[in-house]
């Protein structure tokens, strides 16, 4: 990755921009939870306050920085897009 990760808040929106992907011959779209602790990220990110919106006035924005490490504690295969 080269630049920012771009999340949202907002689950019915994570879950319209990964069904908007084209969809690629042995590809899914992955919906990530992060759970995040202020106190202890120590990668700059950003909130981007609703007034001030990306794609849509209610995505609810963030954004992290390059080096960003994400641990993985569980997985759920939705397997009916739910």
């Amino acid at each position: 990755m080269n630049g920012f990760l771009s999340t949202t808040k907002d689950e019915t929106v994570a879950k319209r921009f990964a069904s908007e992907g084209i969809p690629k011959p042995n590809q899914i779209a992955v919906i990530f939870k992060l759970n995040i602790d202020p106190k202890v990220i120590d990668k700059p990110y950003a909130e981007i306050p609703l007034d001030r919106h990306g794609v849509g006035p209610y995505e609810e924005e963030l954004l992290f920085s390059i080096g960003s490490v994400w641990r993985i504690n569980n997985v759920i295969d939705l397997q009916d897009n739910t």
